[in-house]
């Protein structure tokens, strides 16, 4: 099975708004196209997707402090779950 990683950190603007990352397989090339989906923990605060670019970069702005879920999906890659 091929692993996708994601890594996000702070924006490159260095304030606490924005979020960087990027998503690579289990063989540390970037994925092109895989969709990013940012969750807050808070059902009414909905969620953002984001697809990323050619070096399987991401961005998403103005993000409020709290606790978030993130999901990558990318064709010809497996969904897994360890319990």
């Amino acid at each position: 099975m091929t692993a996708l990683v994601a890594r996000m950190g702070p924006g490159a603007d260095g304030g606490g708004g924005g979020r960087d990352g990027t998503v690579k397989d289990g063989a540390g090339q970037a994925v092109a196209g895989a969709i990013v989906t940012l969750e807050n923990g808070r059902p009414a605060r909905g969620s953002a997707r984001r697809a990323t670019d050619q070096a399987g970069a991401f961005h998403f702005g103005d993000v409020a402090a709290g606790s978030y879920n993130v999901t990558v999906a990318a064709g010809g890659f497996a969904c897994g779950r360890r319990t």
